[in-house]
């Protein structure tokens, strides 16, 4: 009688132990990392390109807009160079005439 117990305690052990519902979570928590990585791994190639072209043109944008403020800041710095000798012409000018009229 022992042993048809002991028999039949094993039978339901391993039952309890092979069956799907008592698996054991570090499967489920497997099971979803691989999910997830078929998620990314599935990433529509159009979408990485998409993504660096965006970064491609941001960067090309930036640059574009640097060479703009370069170019801004020797314009205006060939304006005040031109103010600059122009009123230096102004100012020896007006020296000249002060210096003509008081040798006189």
């Amino acid at each position: 009688m022992k042993i048809i117990t002991v028999a039949v305690v094993f039978i339901l052990f391993t039952i309890l132990l092979t069956t799907e519902s008592l698996a054991i979570k570090g499967d489920l928590i497997y099971n979803n990392k691989e999910s997830g990585l078929s998620v990314v791994l599935n990433d529509d190639v159009n979408d990485i390109q998409k993504r660096q072209n965006a970064r491609r043109r941001a960067r090309q944008r930036r640059a574009r807009q640097r060479r703009q403020q370069i170019n801004n800041l020797q314009a205006n710095i060939n304006n005040l160079q031109s103010q600059l000798s122009n009123l230096q012409s102004a100012v020896l000018s007006r020296f000249a005439s002060v210096s003509q009229s008081m040798g006189r």
